[in-house]
C-alpha cells in the first residue's frame, strides 16, 4: 500500500509524539523541540543519540502494541495552532454585523472561547487529523547528530513499508 505523503507525515508525528512523552519521563530535564516531516522528525536540543534511539524504538513498539495515547502530546505546535484559529474564528464572528462592540466584552468573550475549547479541540485535532497510529510496517531506519549554531540536531528516519 502507498501512503500520501500527509498519511506518511501523521505516522511520524505520531511516534515524535510518543519518544517526547518517553523523553519526559527521564529524571534529567531535557529542553526539547521536534519537527516532523513524511521522512521522519528531526529533533533540536541537548540529548544523548543512545536515550533518543531507545525513546524512538519505544515510543513506536508502545504505539504499535496499542498505547495510542502516546500519539498526543500537550506541548505539540498543533495546540498553538487549533488556540489561534479559535481566537480568531471567535474574534470574526463576534466583530461581525458592523456594530461597535465594547472592546472589553470582546476580551472577555475571546478568553472564554479559547479557555473552554482550545485543549480539548487540540487533542483531538492531534488524535484524528495530524497523528495515526497504524505503524504496523513502521521502522527507524537511522538517526543521525549534527551541530548547527552550536544545538545538537538529530534526523530521525523512519520507514513506512
Amino acid at each position: 500500500m502507498q501512503l500520501s505523503l500527509f498519511q506518511r507525515f501523521q505516522r511520524n508525528h505520531a511516534i515524535e509524539h510518543a519518544a517526547m512523552h518517553l523523553l519526559g519521563r527521564l529524571p534529567q530535564r531535557l529542553h526539547l523541540v521536534a519537527r516532523s516531516d513524511w521522512d521522519g522528525f528531526t529533533m533540536y536540543g541537548h540529548v544523548a543519540t543512545e536515550t533518543l534511539a531507545w525513546a524512538t524504538q519505544e515510543g513506536l513498539r508502545a504505539l504499535q502494541s496499542g498505547q495510542h495515547d502516546l500519539a498526543v502530546h500537550p506541548r505539540c505546535g498543533t495546540n498553538l495552532a487549533v488556540t489561534a484559529l479559535l481566537a480568531l474564528t471567535t474574534y470574526k464572528l463576534f466583530s461581525a454585523g458592523g456594530r461597535r462592540r465594547s472592546p472589553h466584552l470582546l476580551a472577555l468573550a475571546m478568553i472564554a472561547a479559547v479557555a473552554s475549547l482550545g485543549q480539548p479541540l487540540s487533542r483531538a485535532a492531534q488524535a484524528n487529523l495530524f497523528t495515526n497510529t497504524d505503524l504496523s510496517h513502521a521502522t527507524v531506519t537511522a538517526i543521525e547528530k549534527r551541530m548547527q549554531g552550536g544545538v545538537p540536531v538529530h534526523r530521525v528516519s523512519i520507514s513506512q513499508q
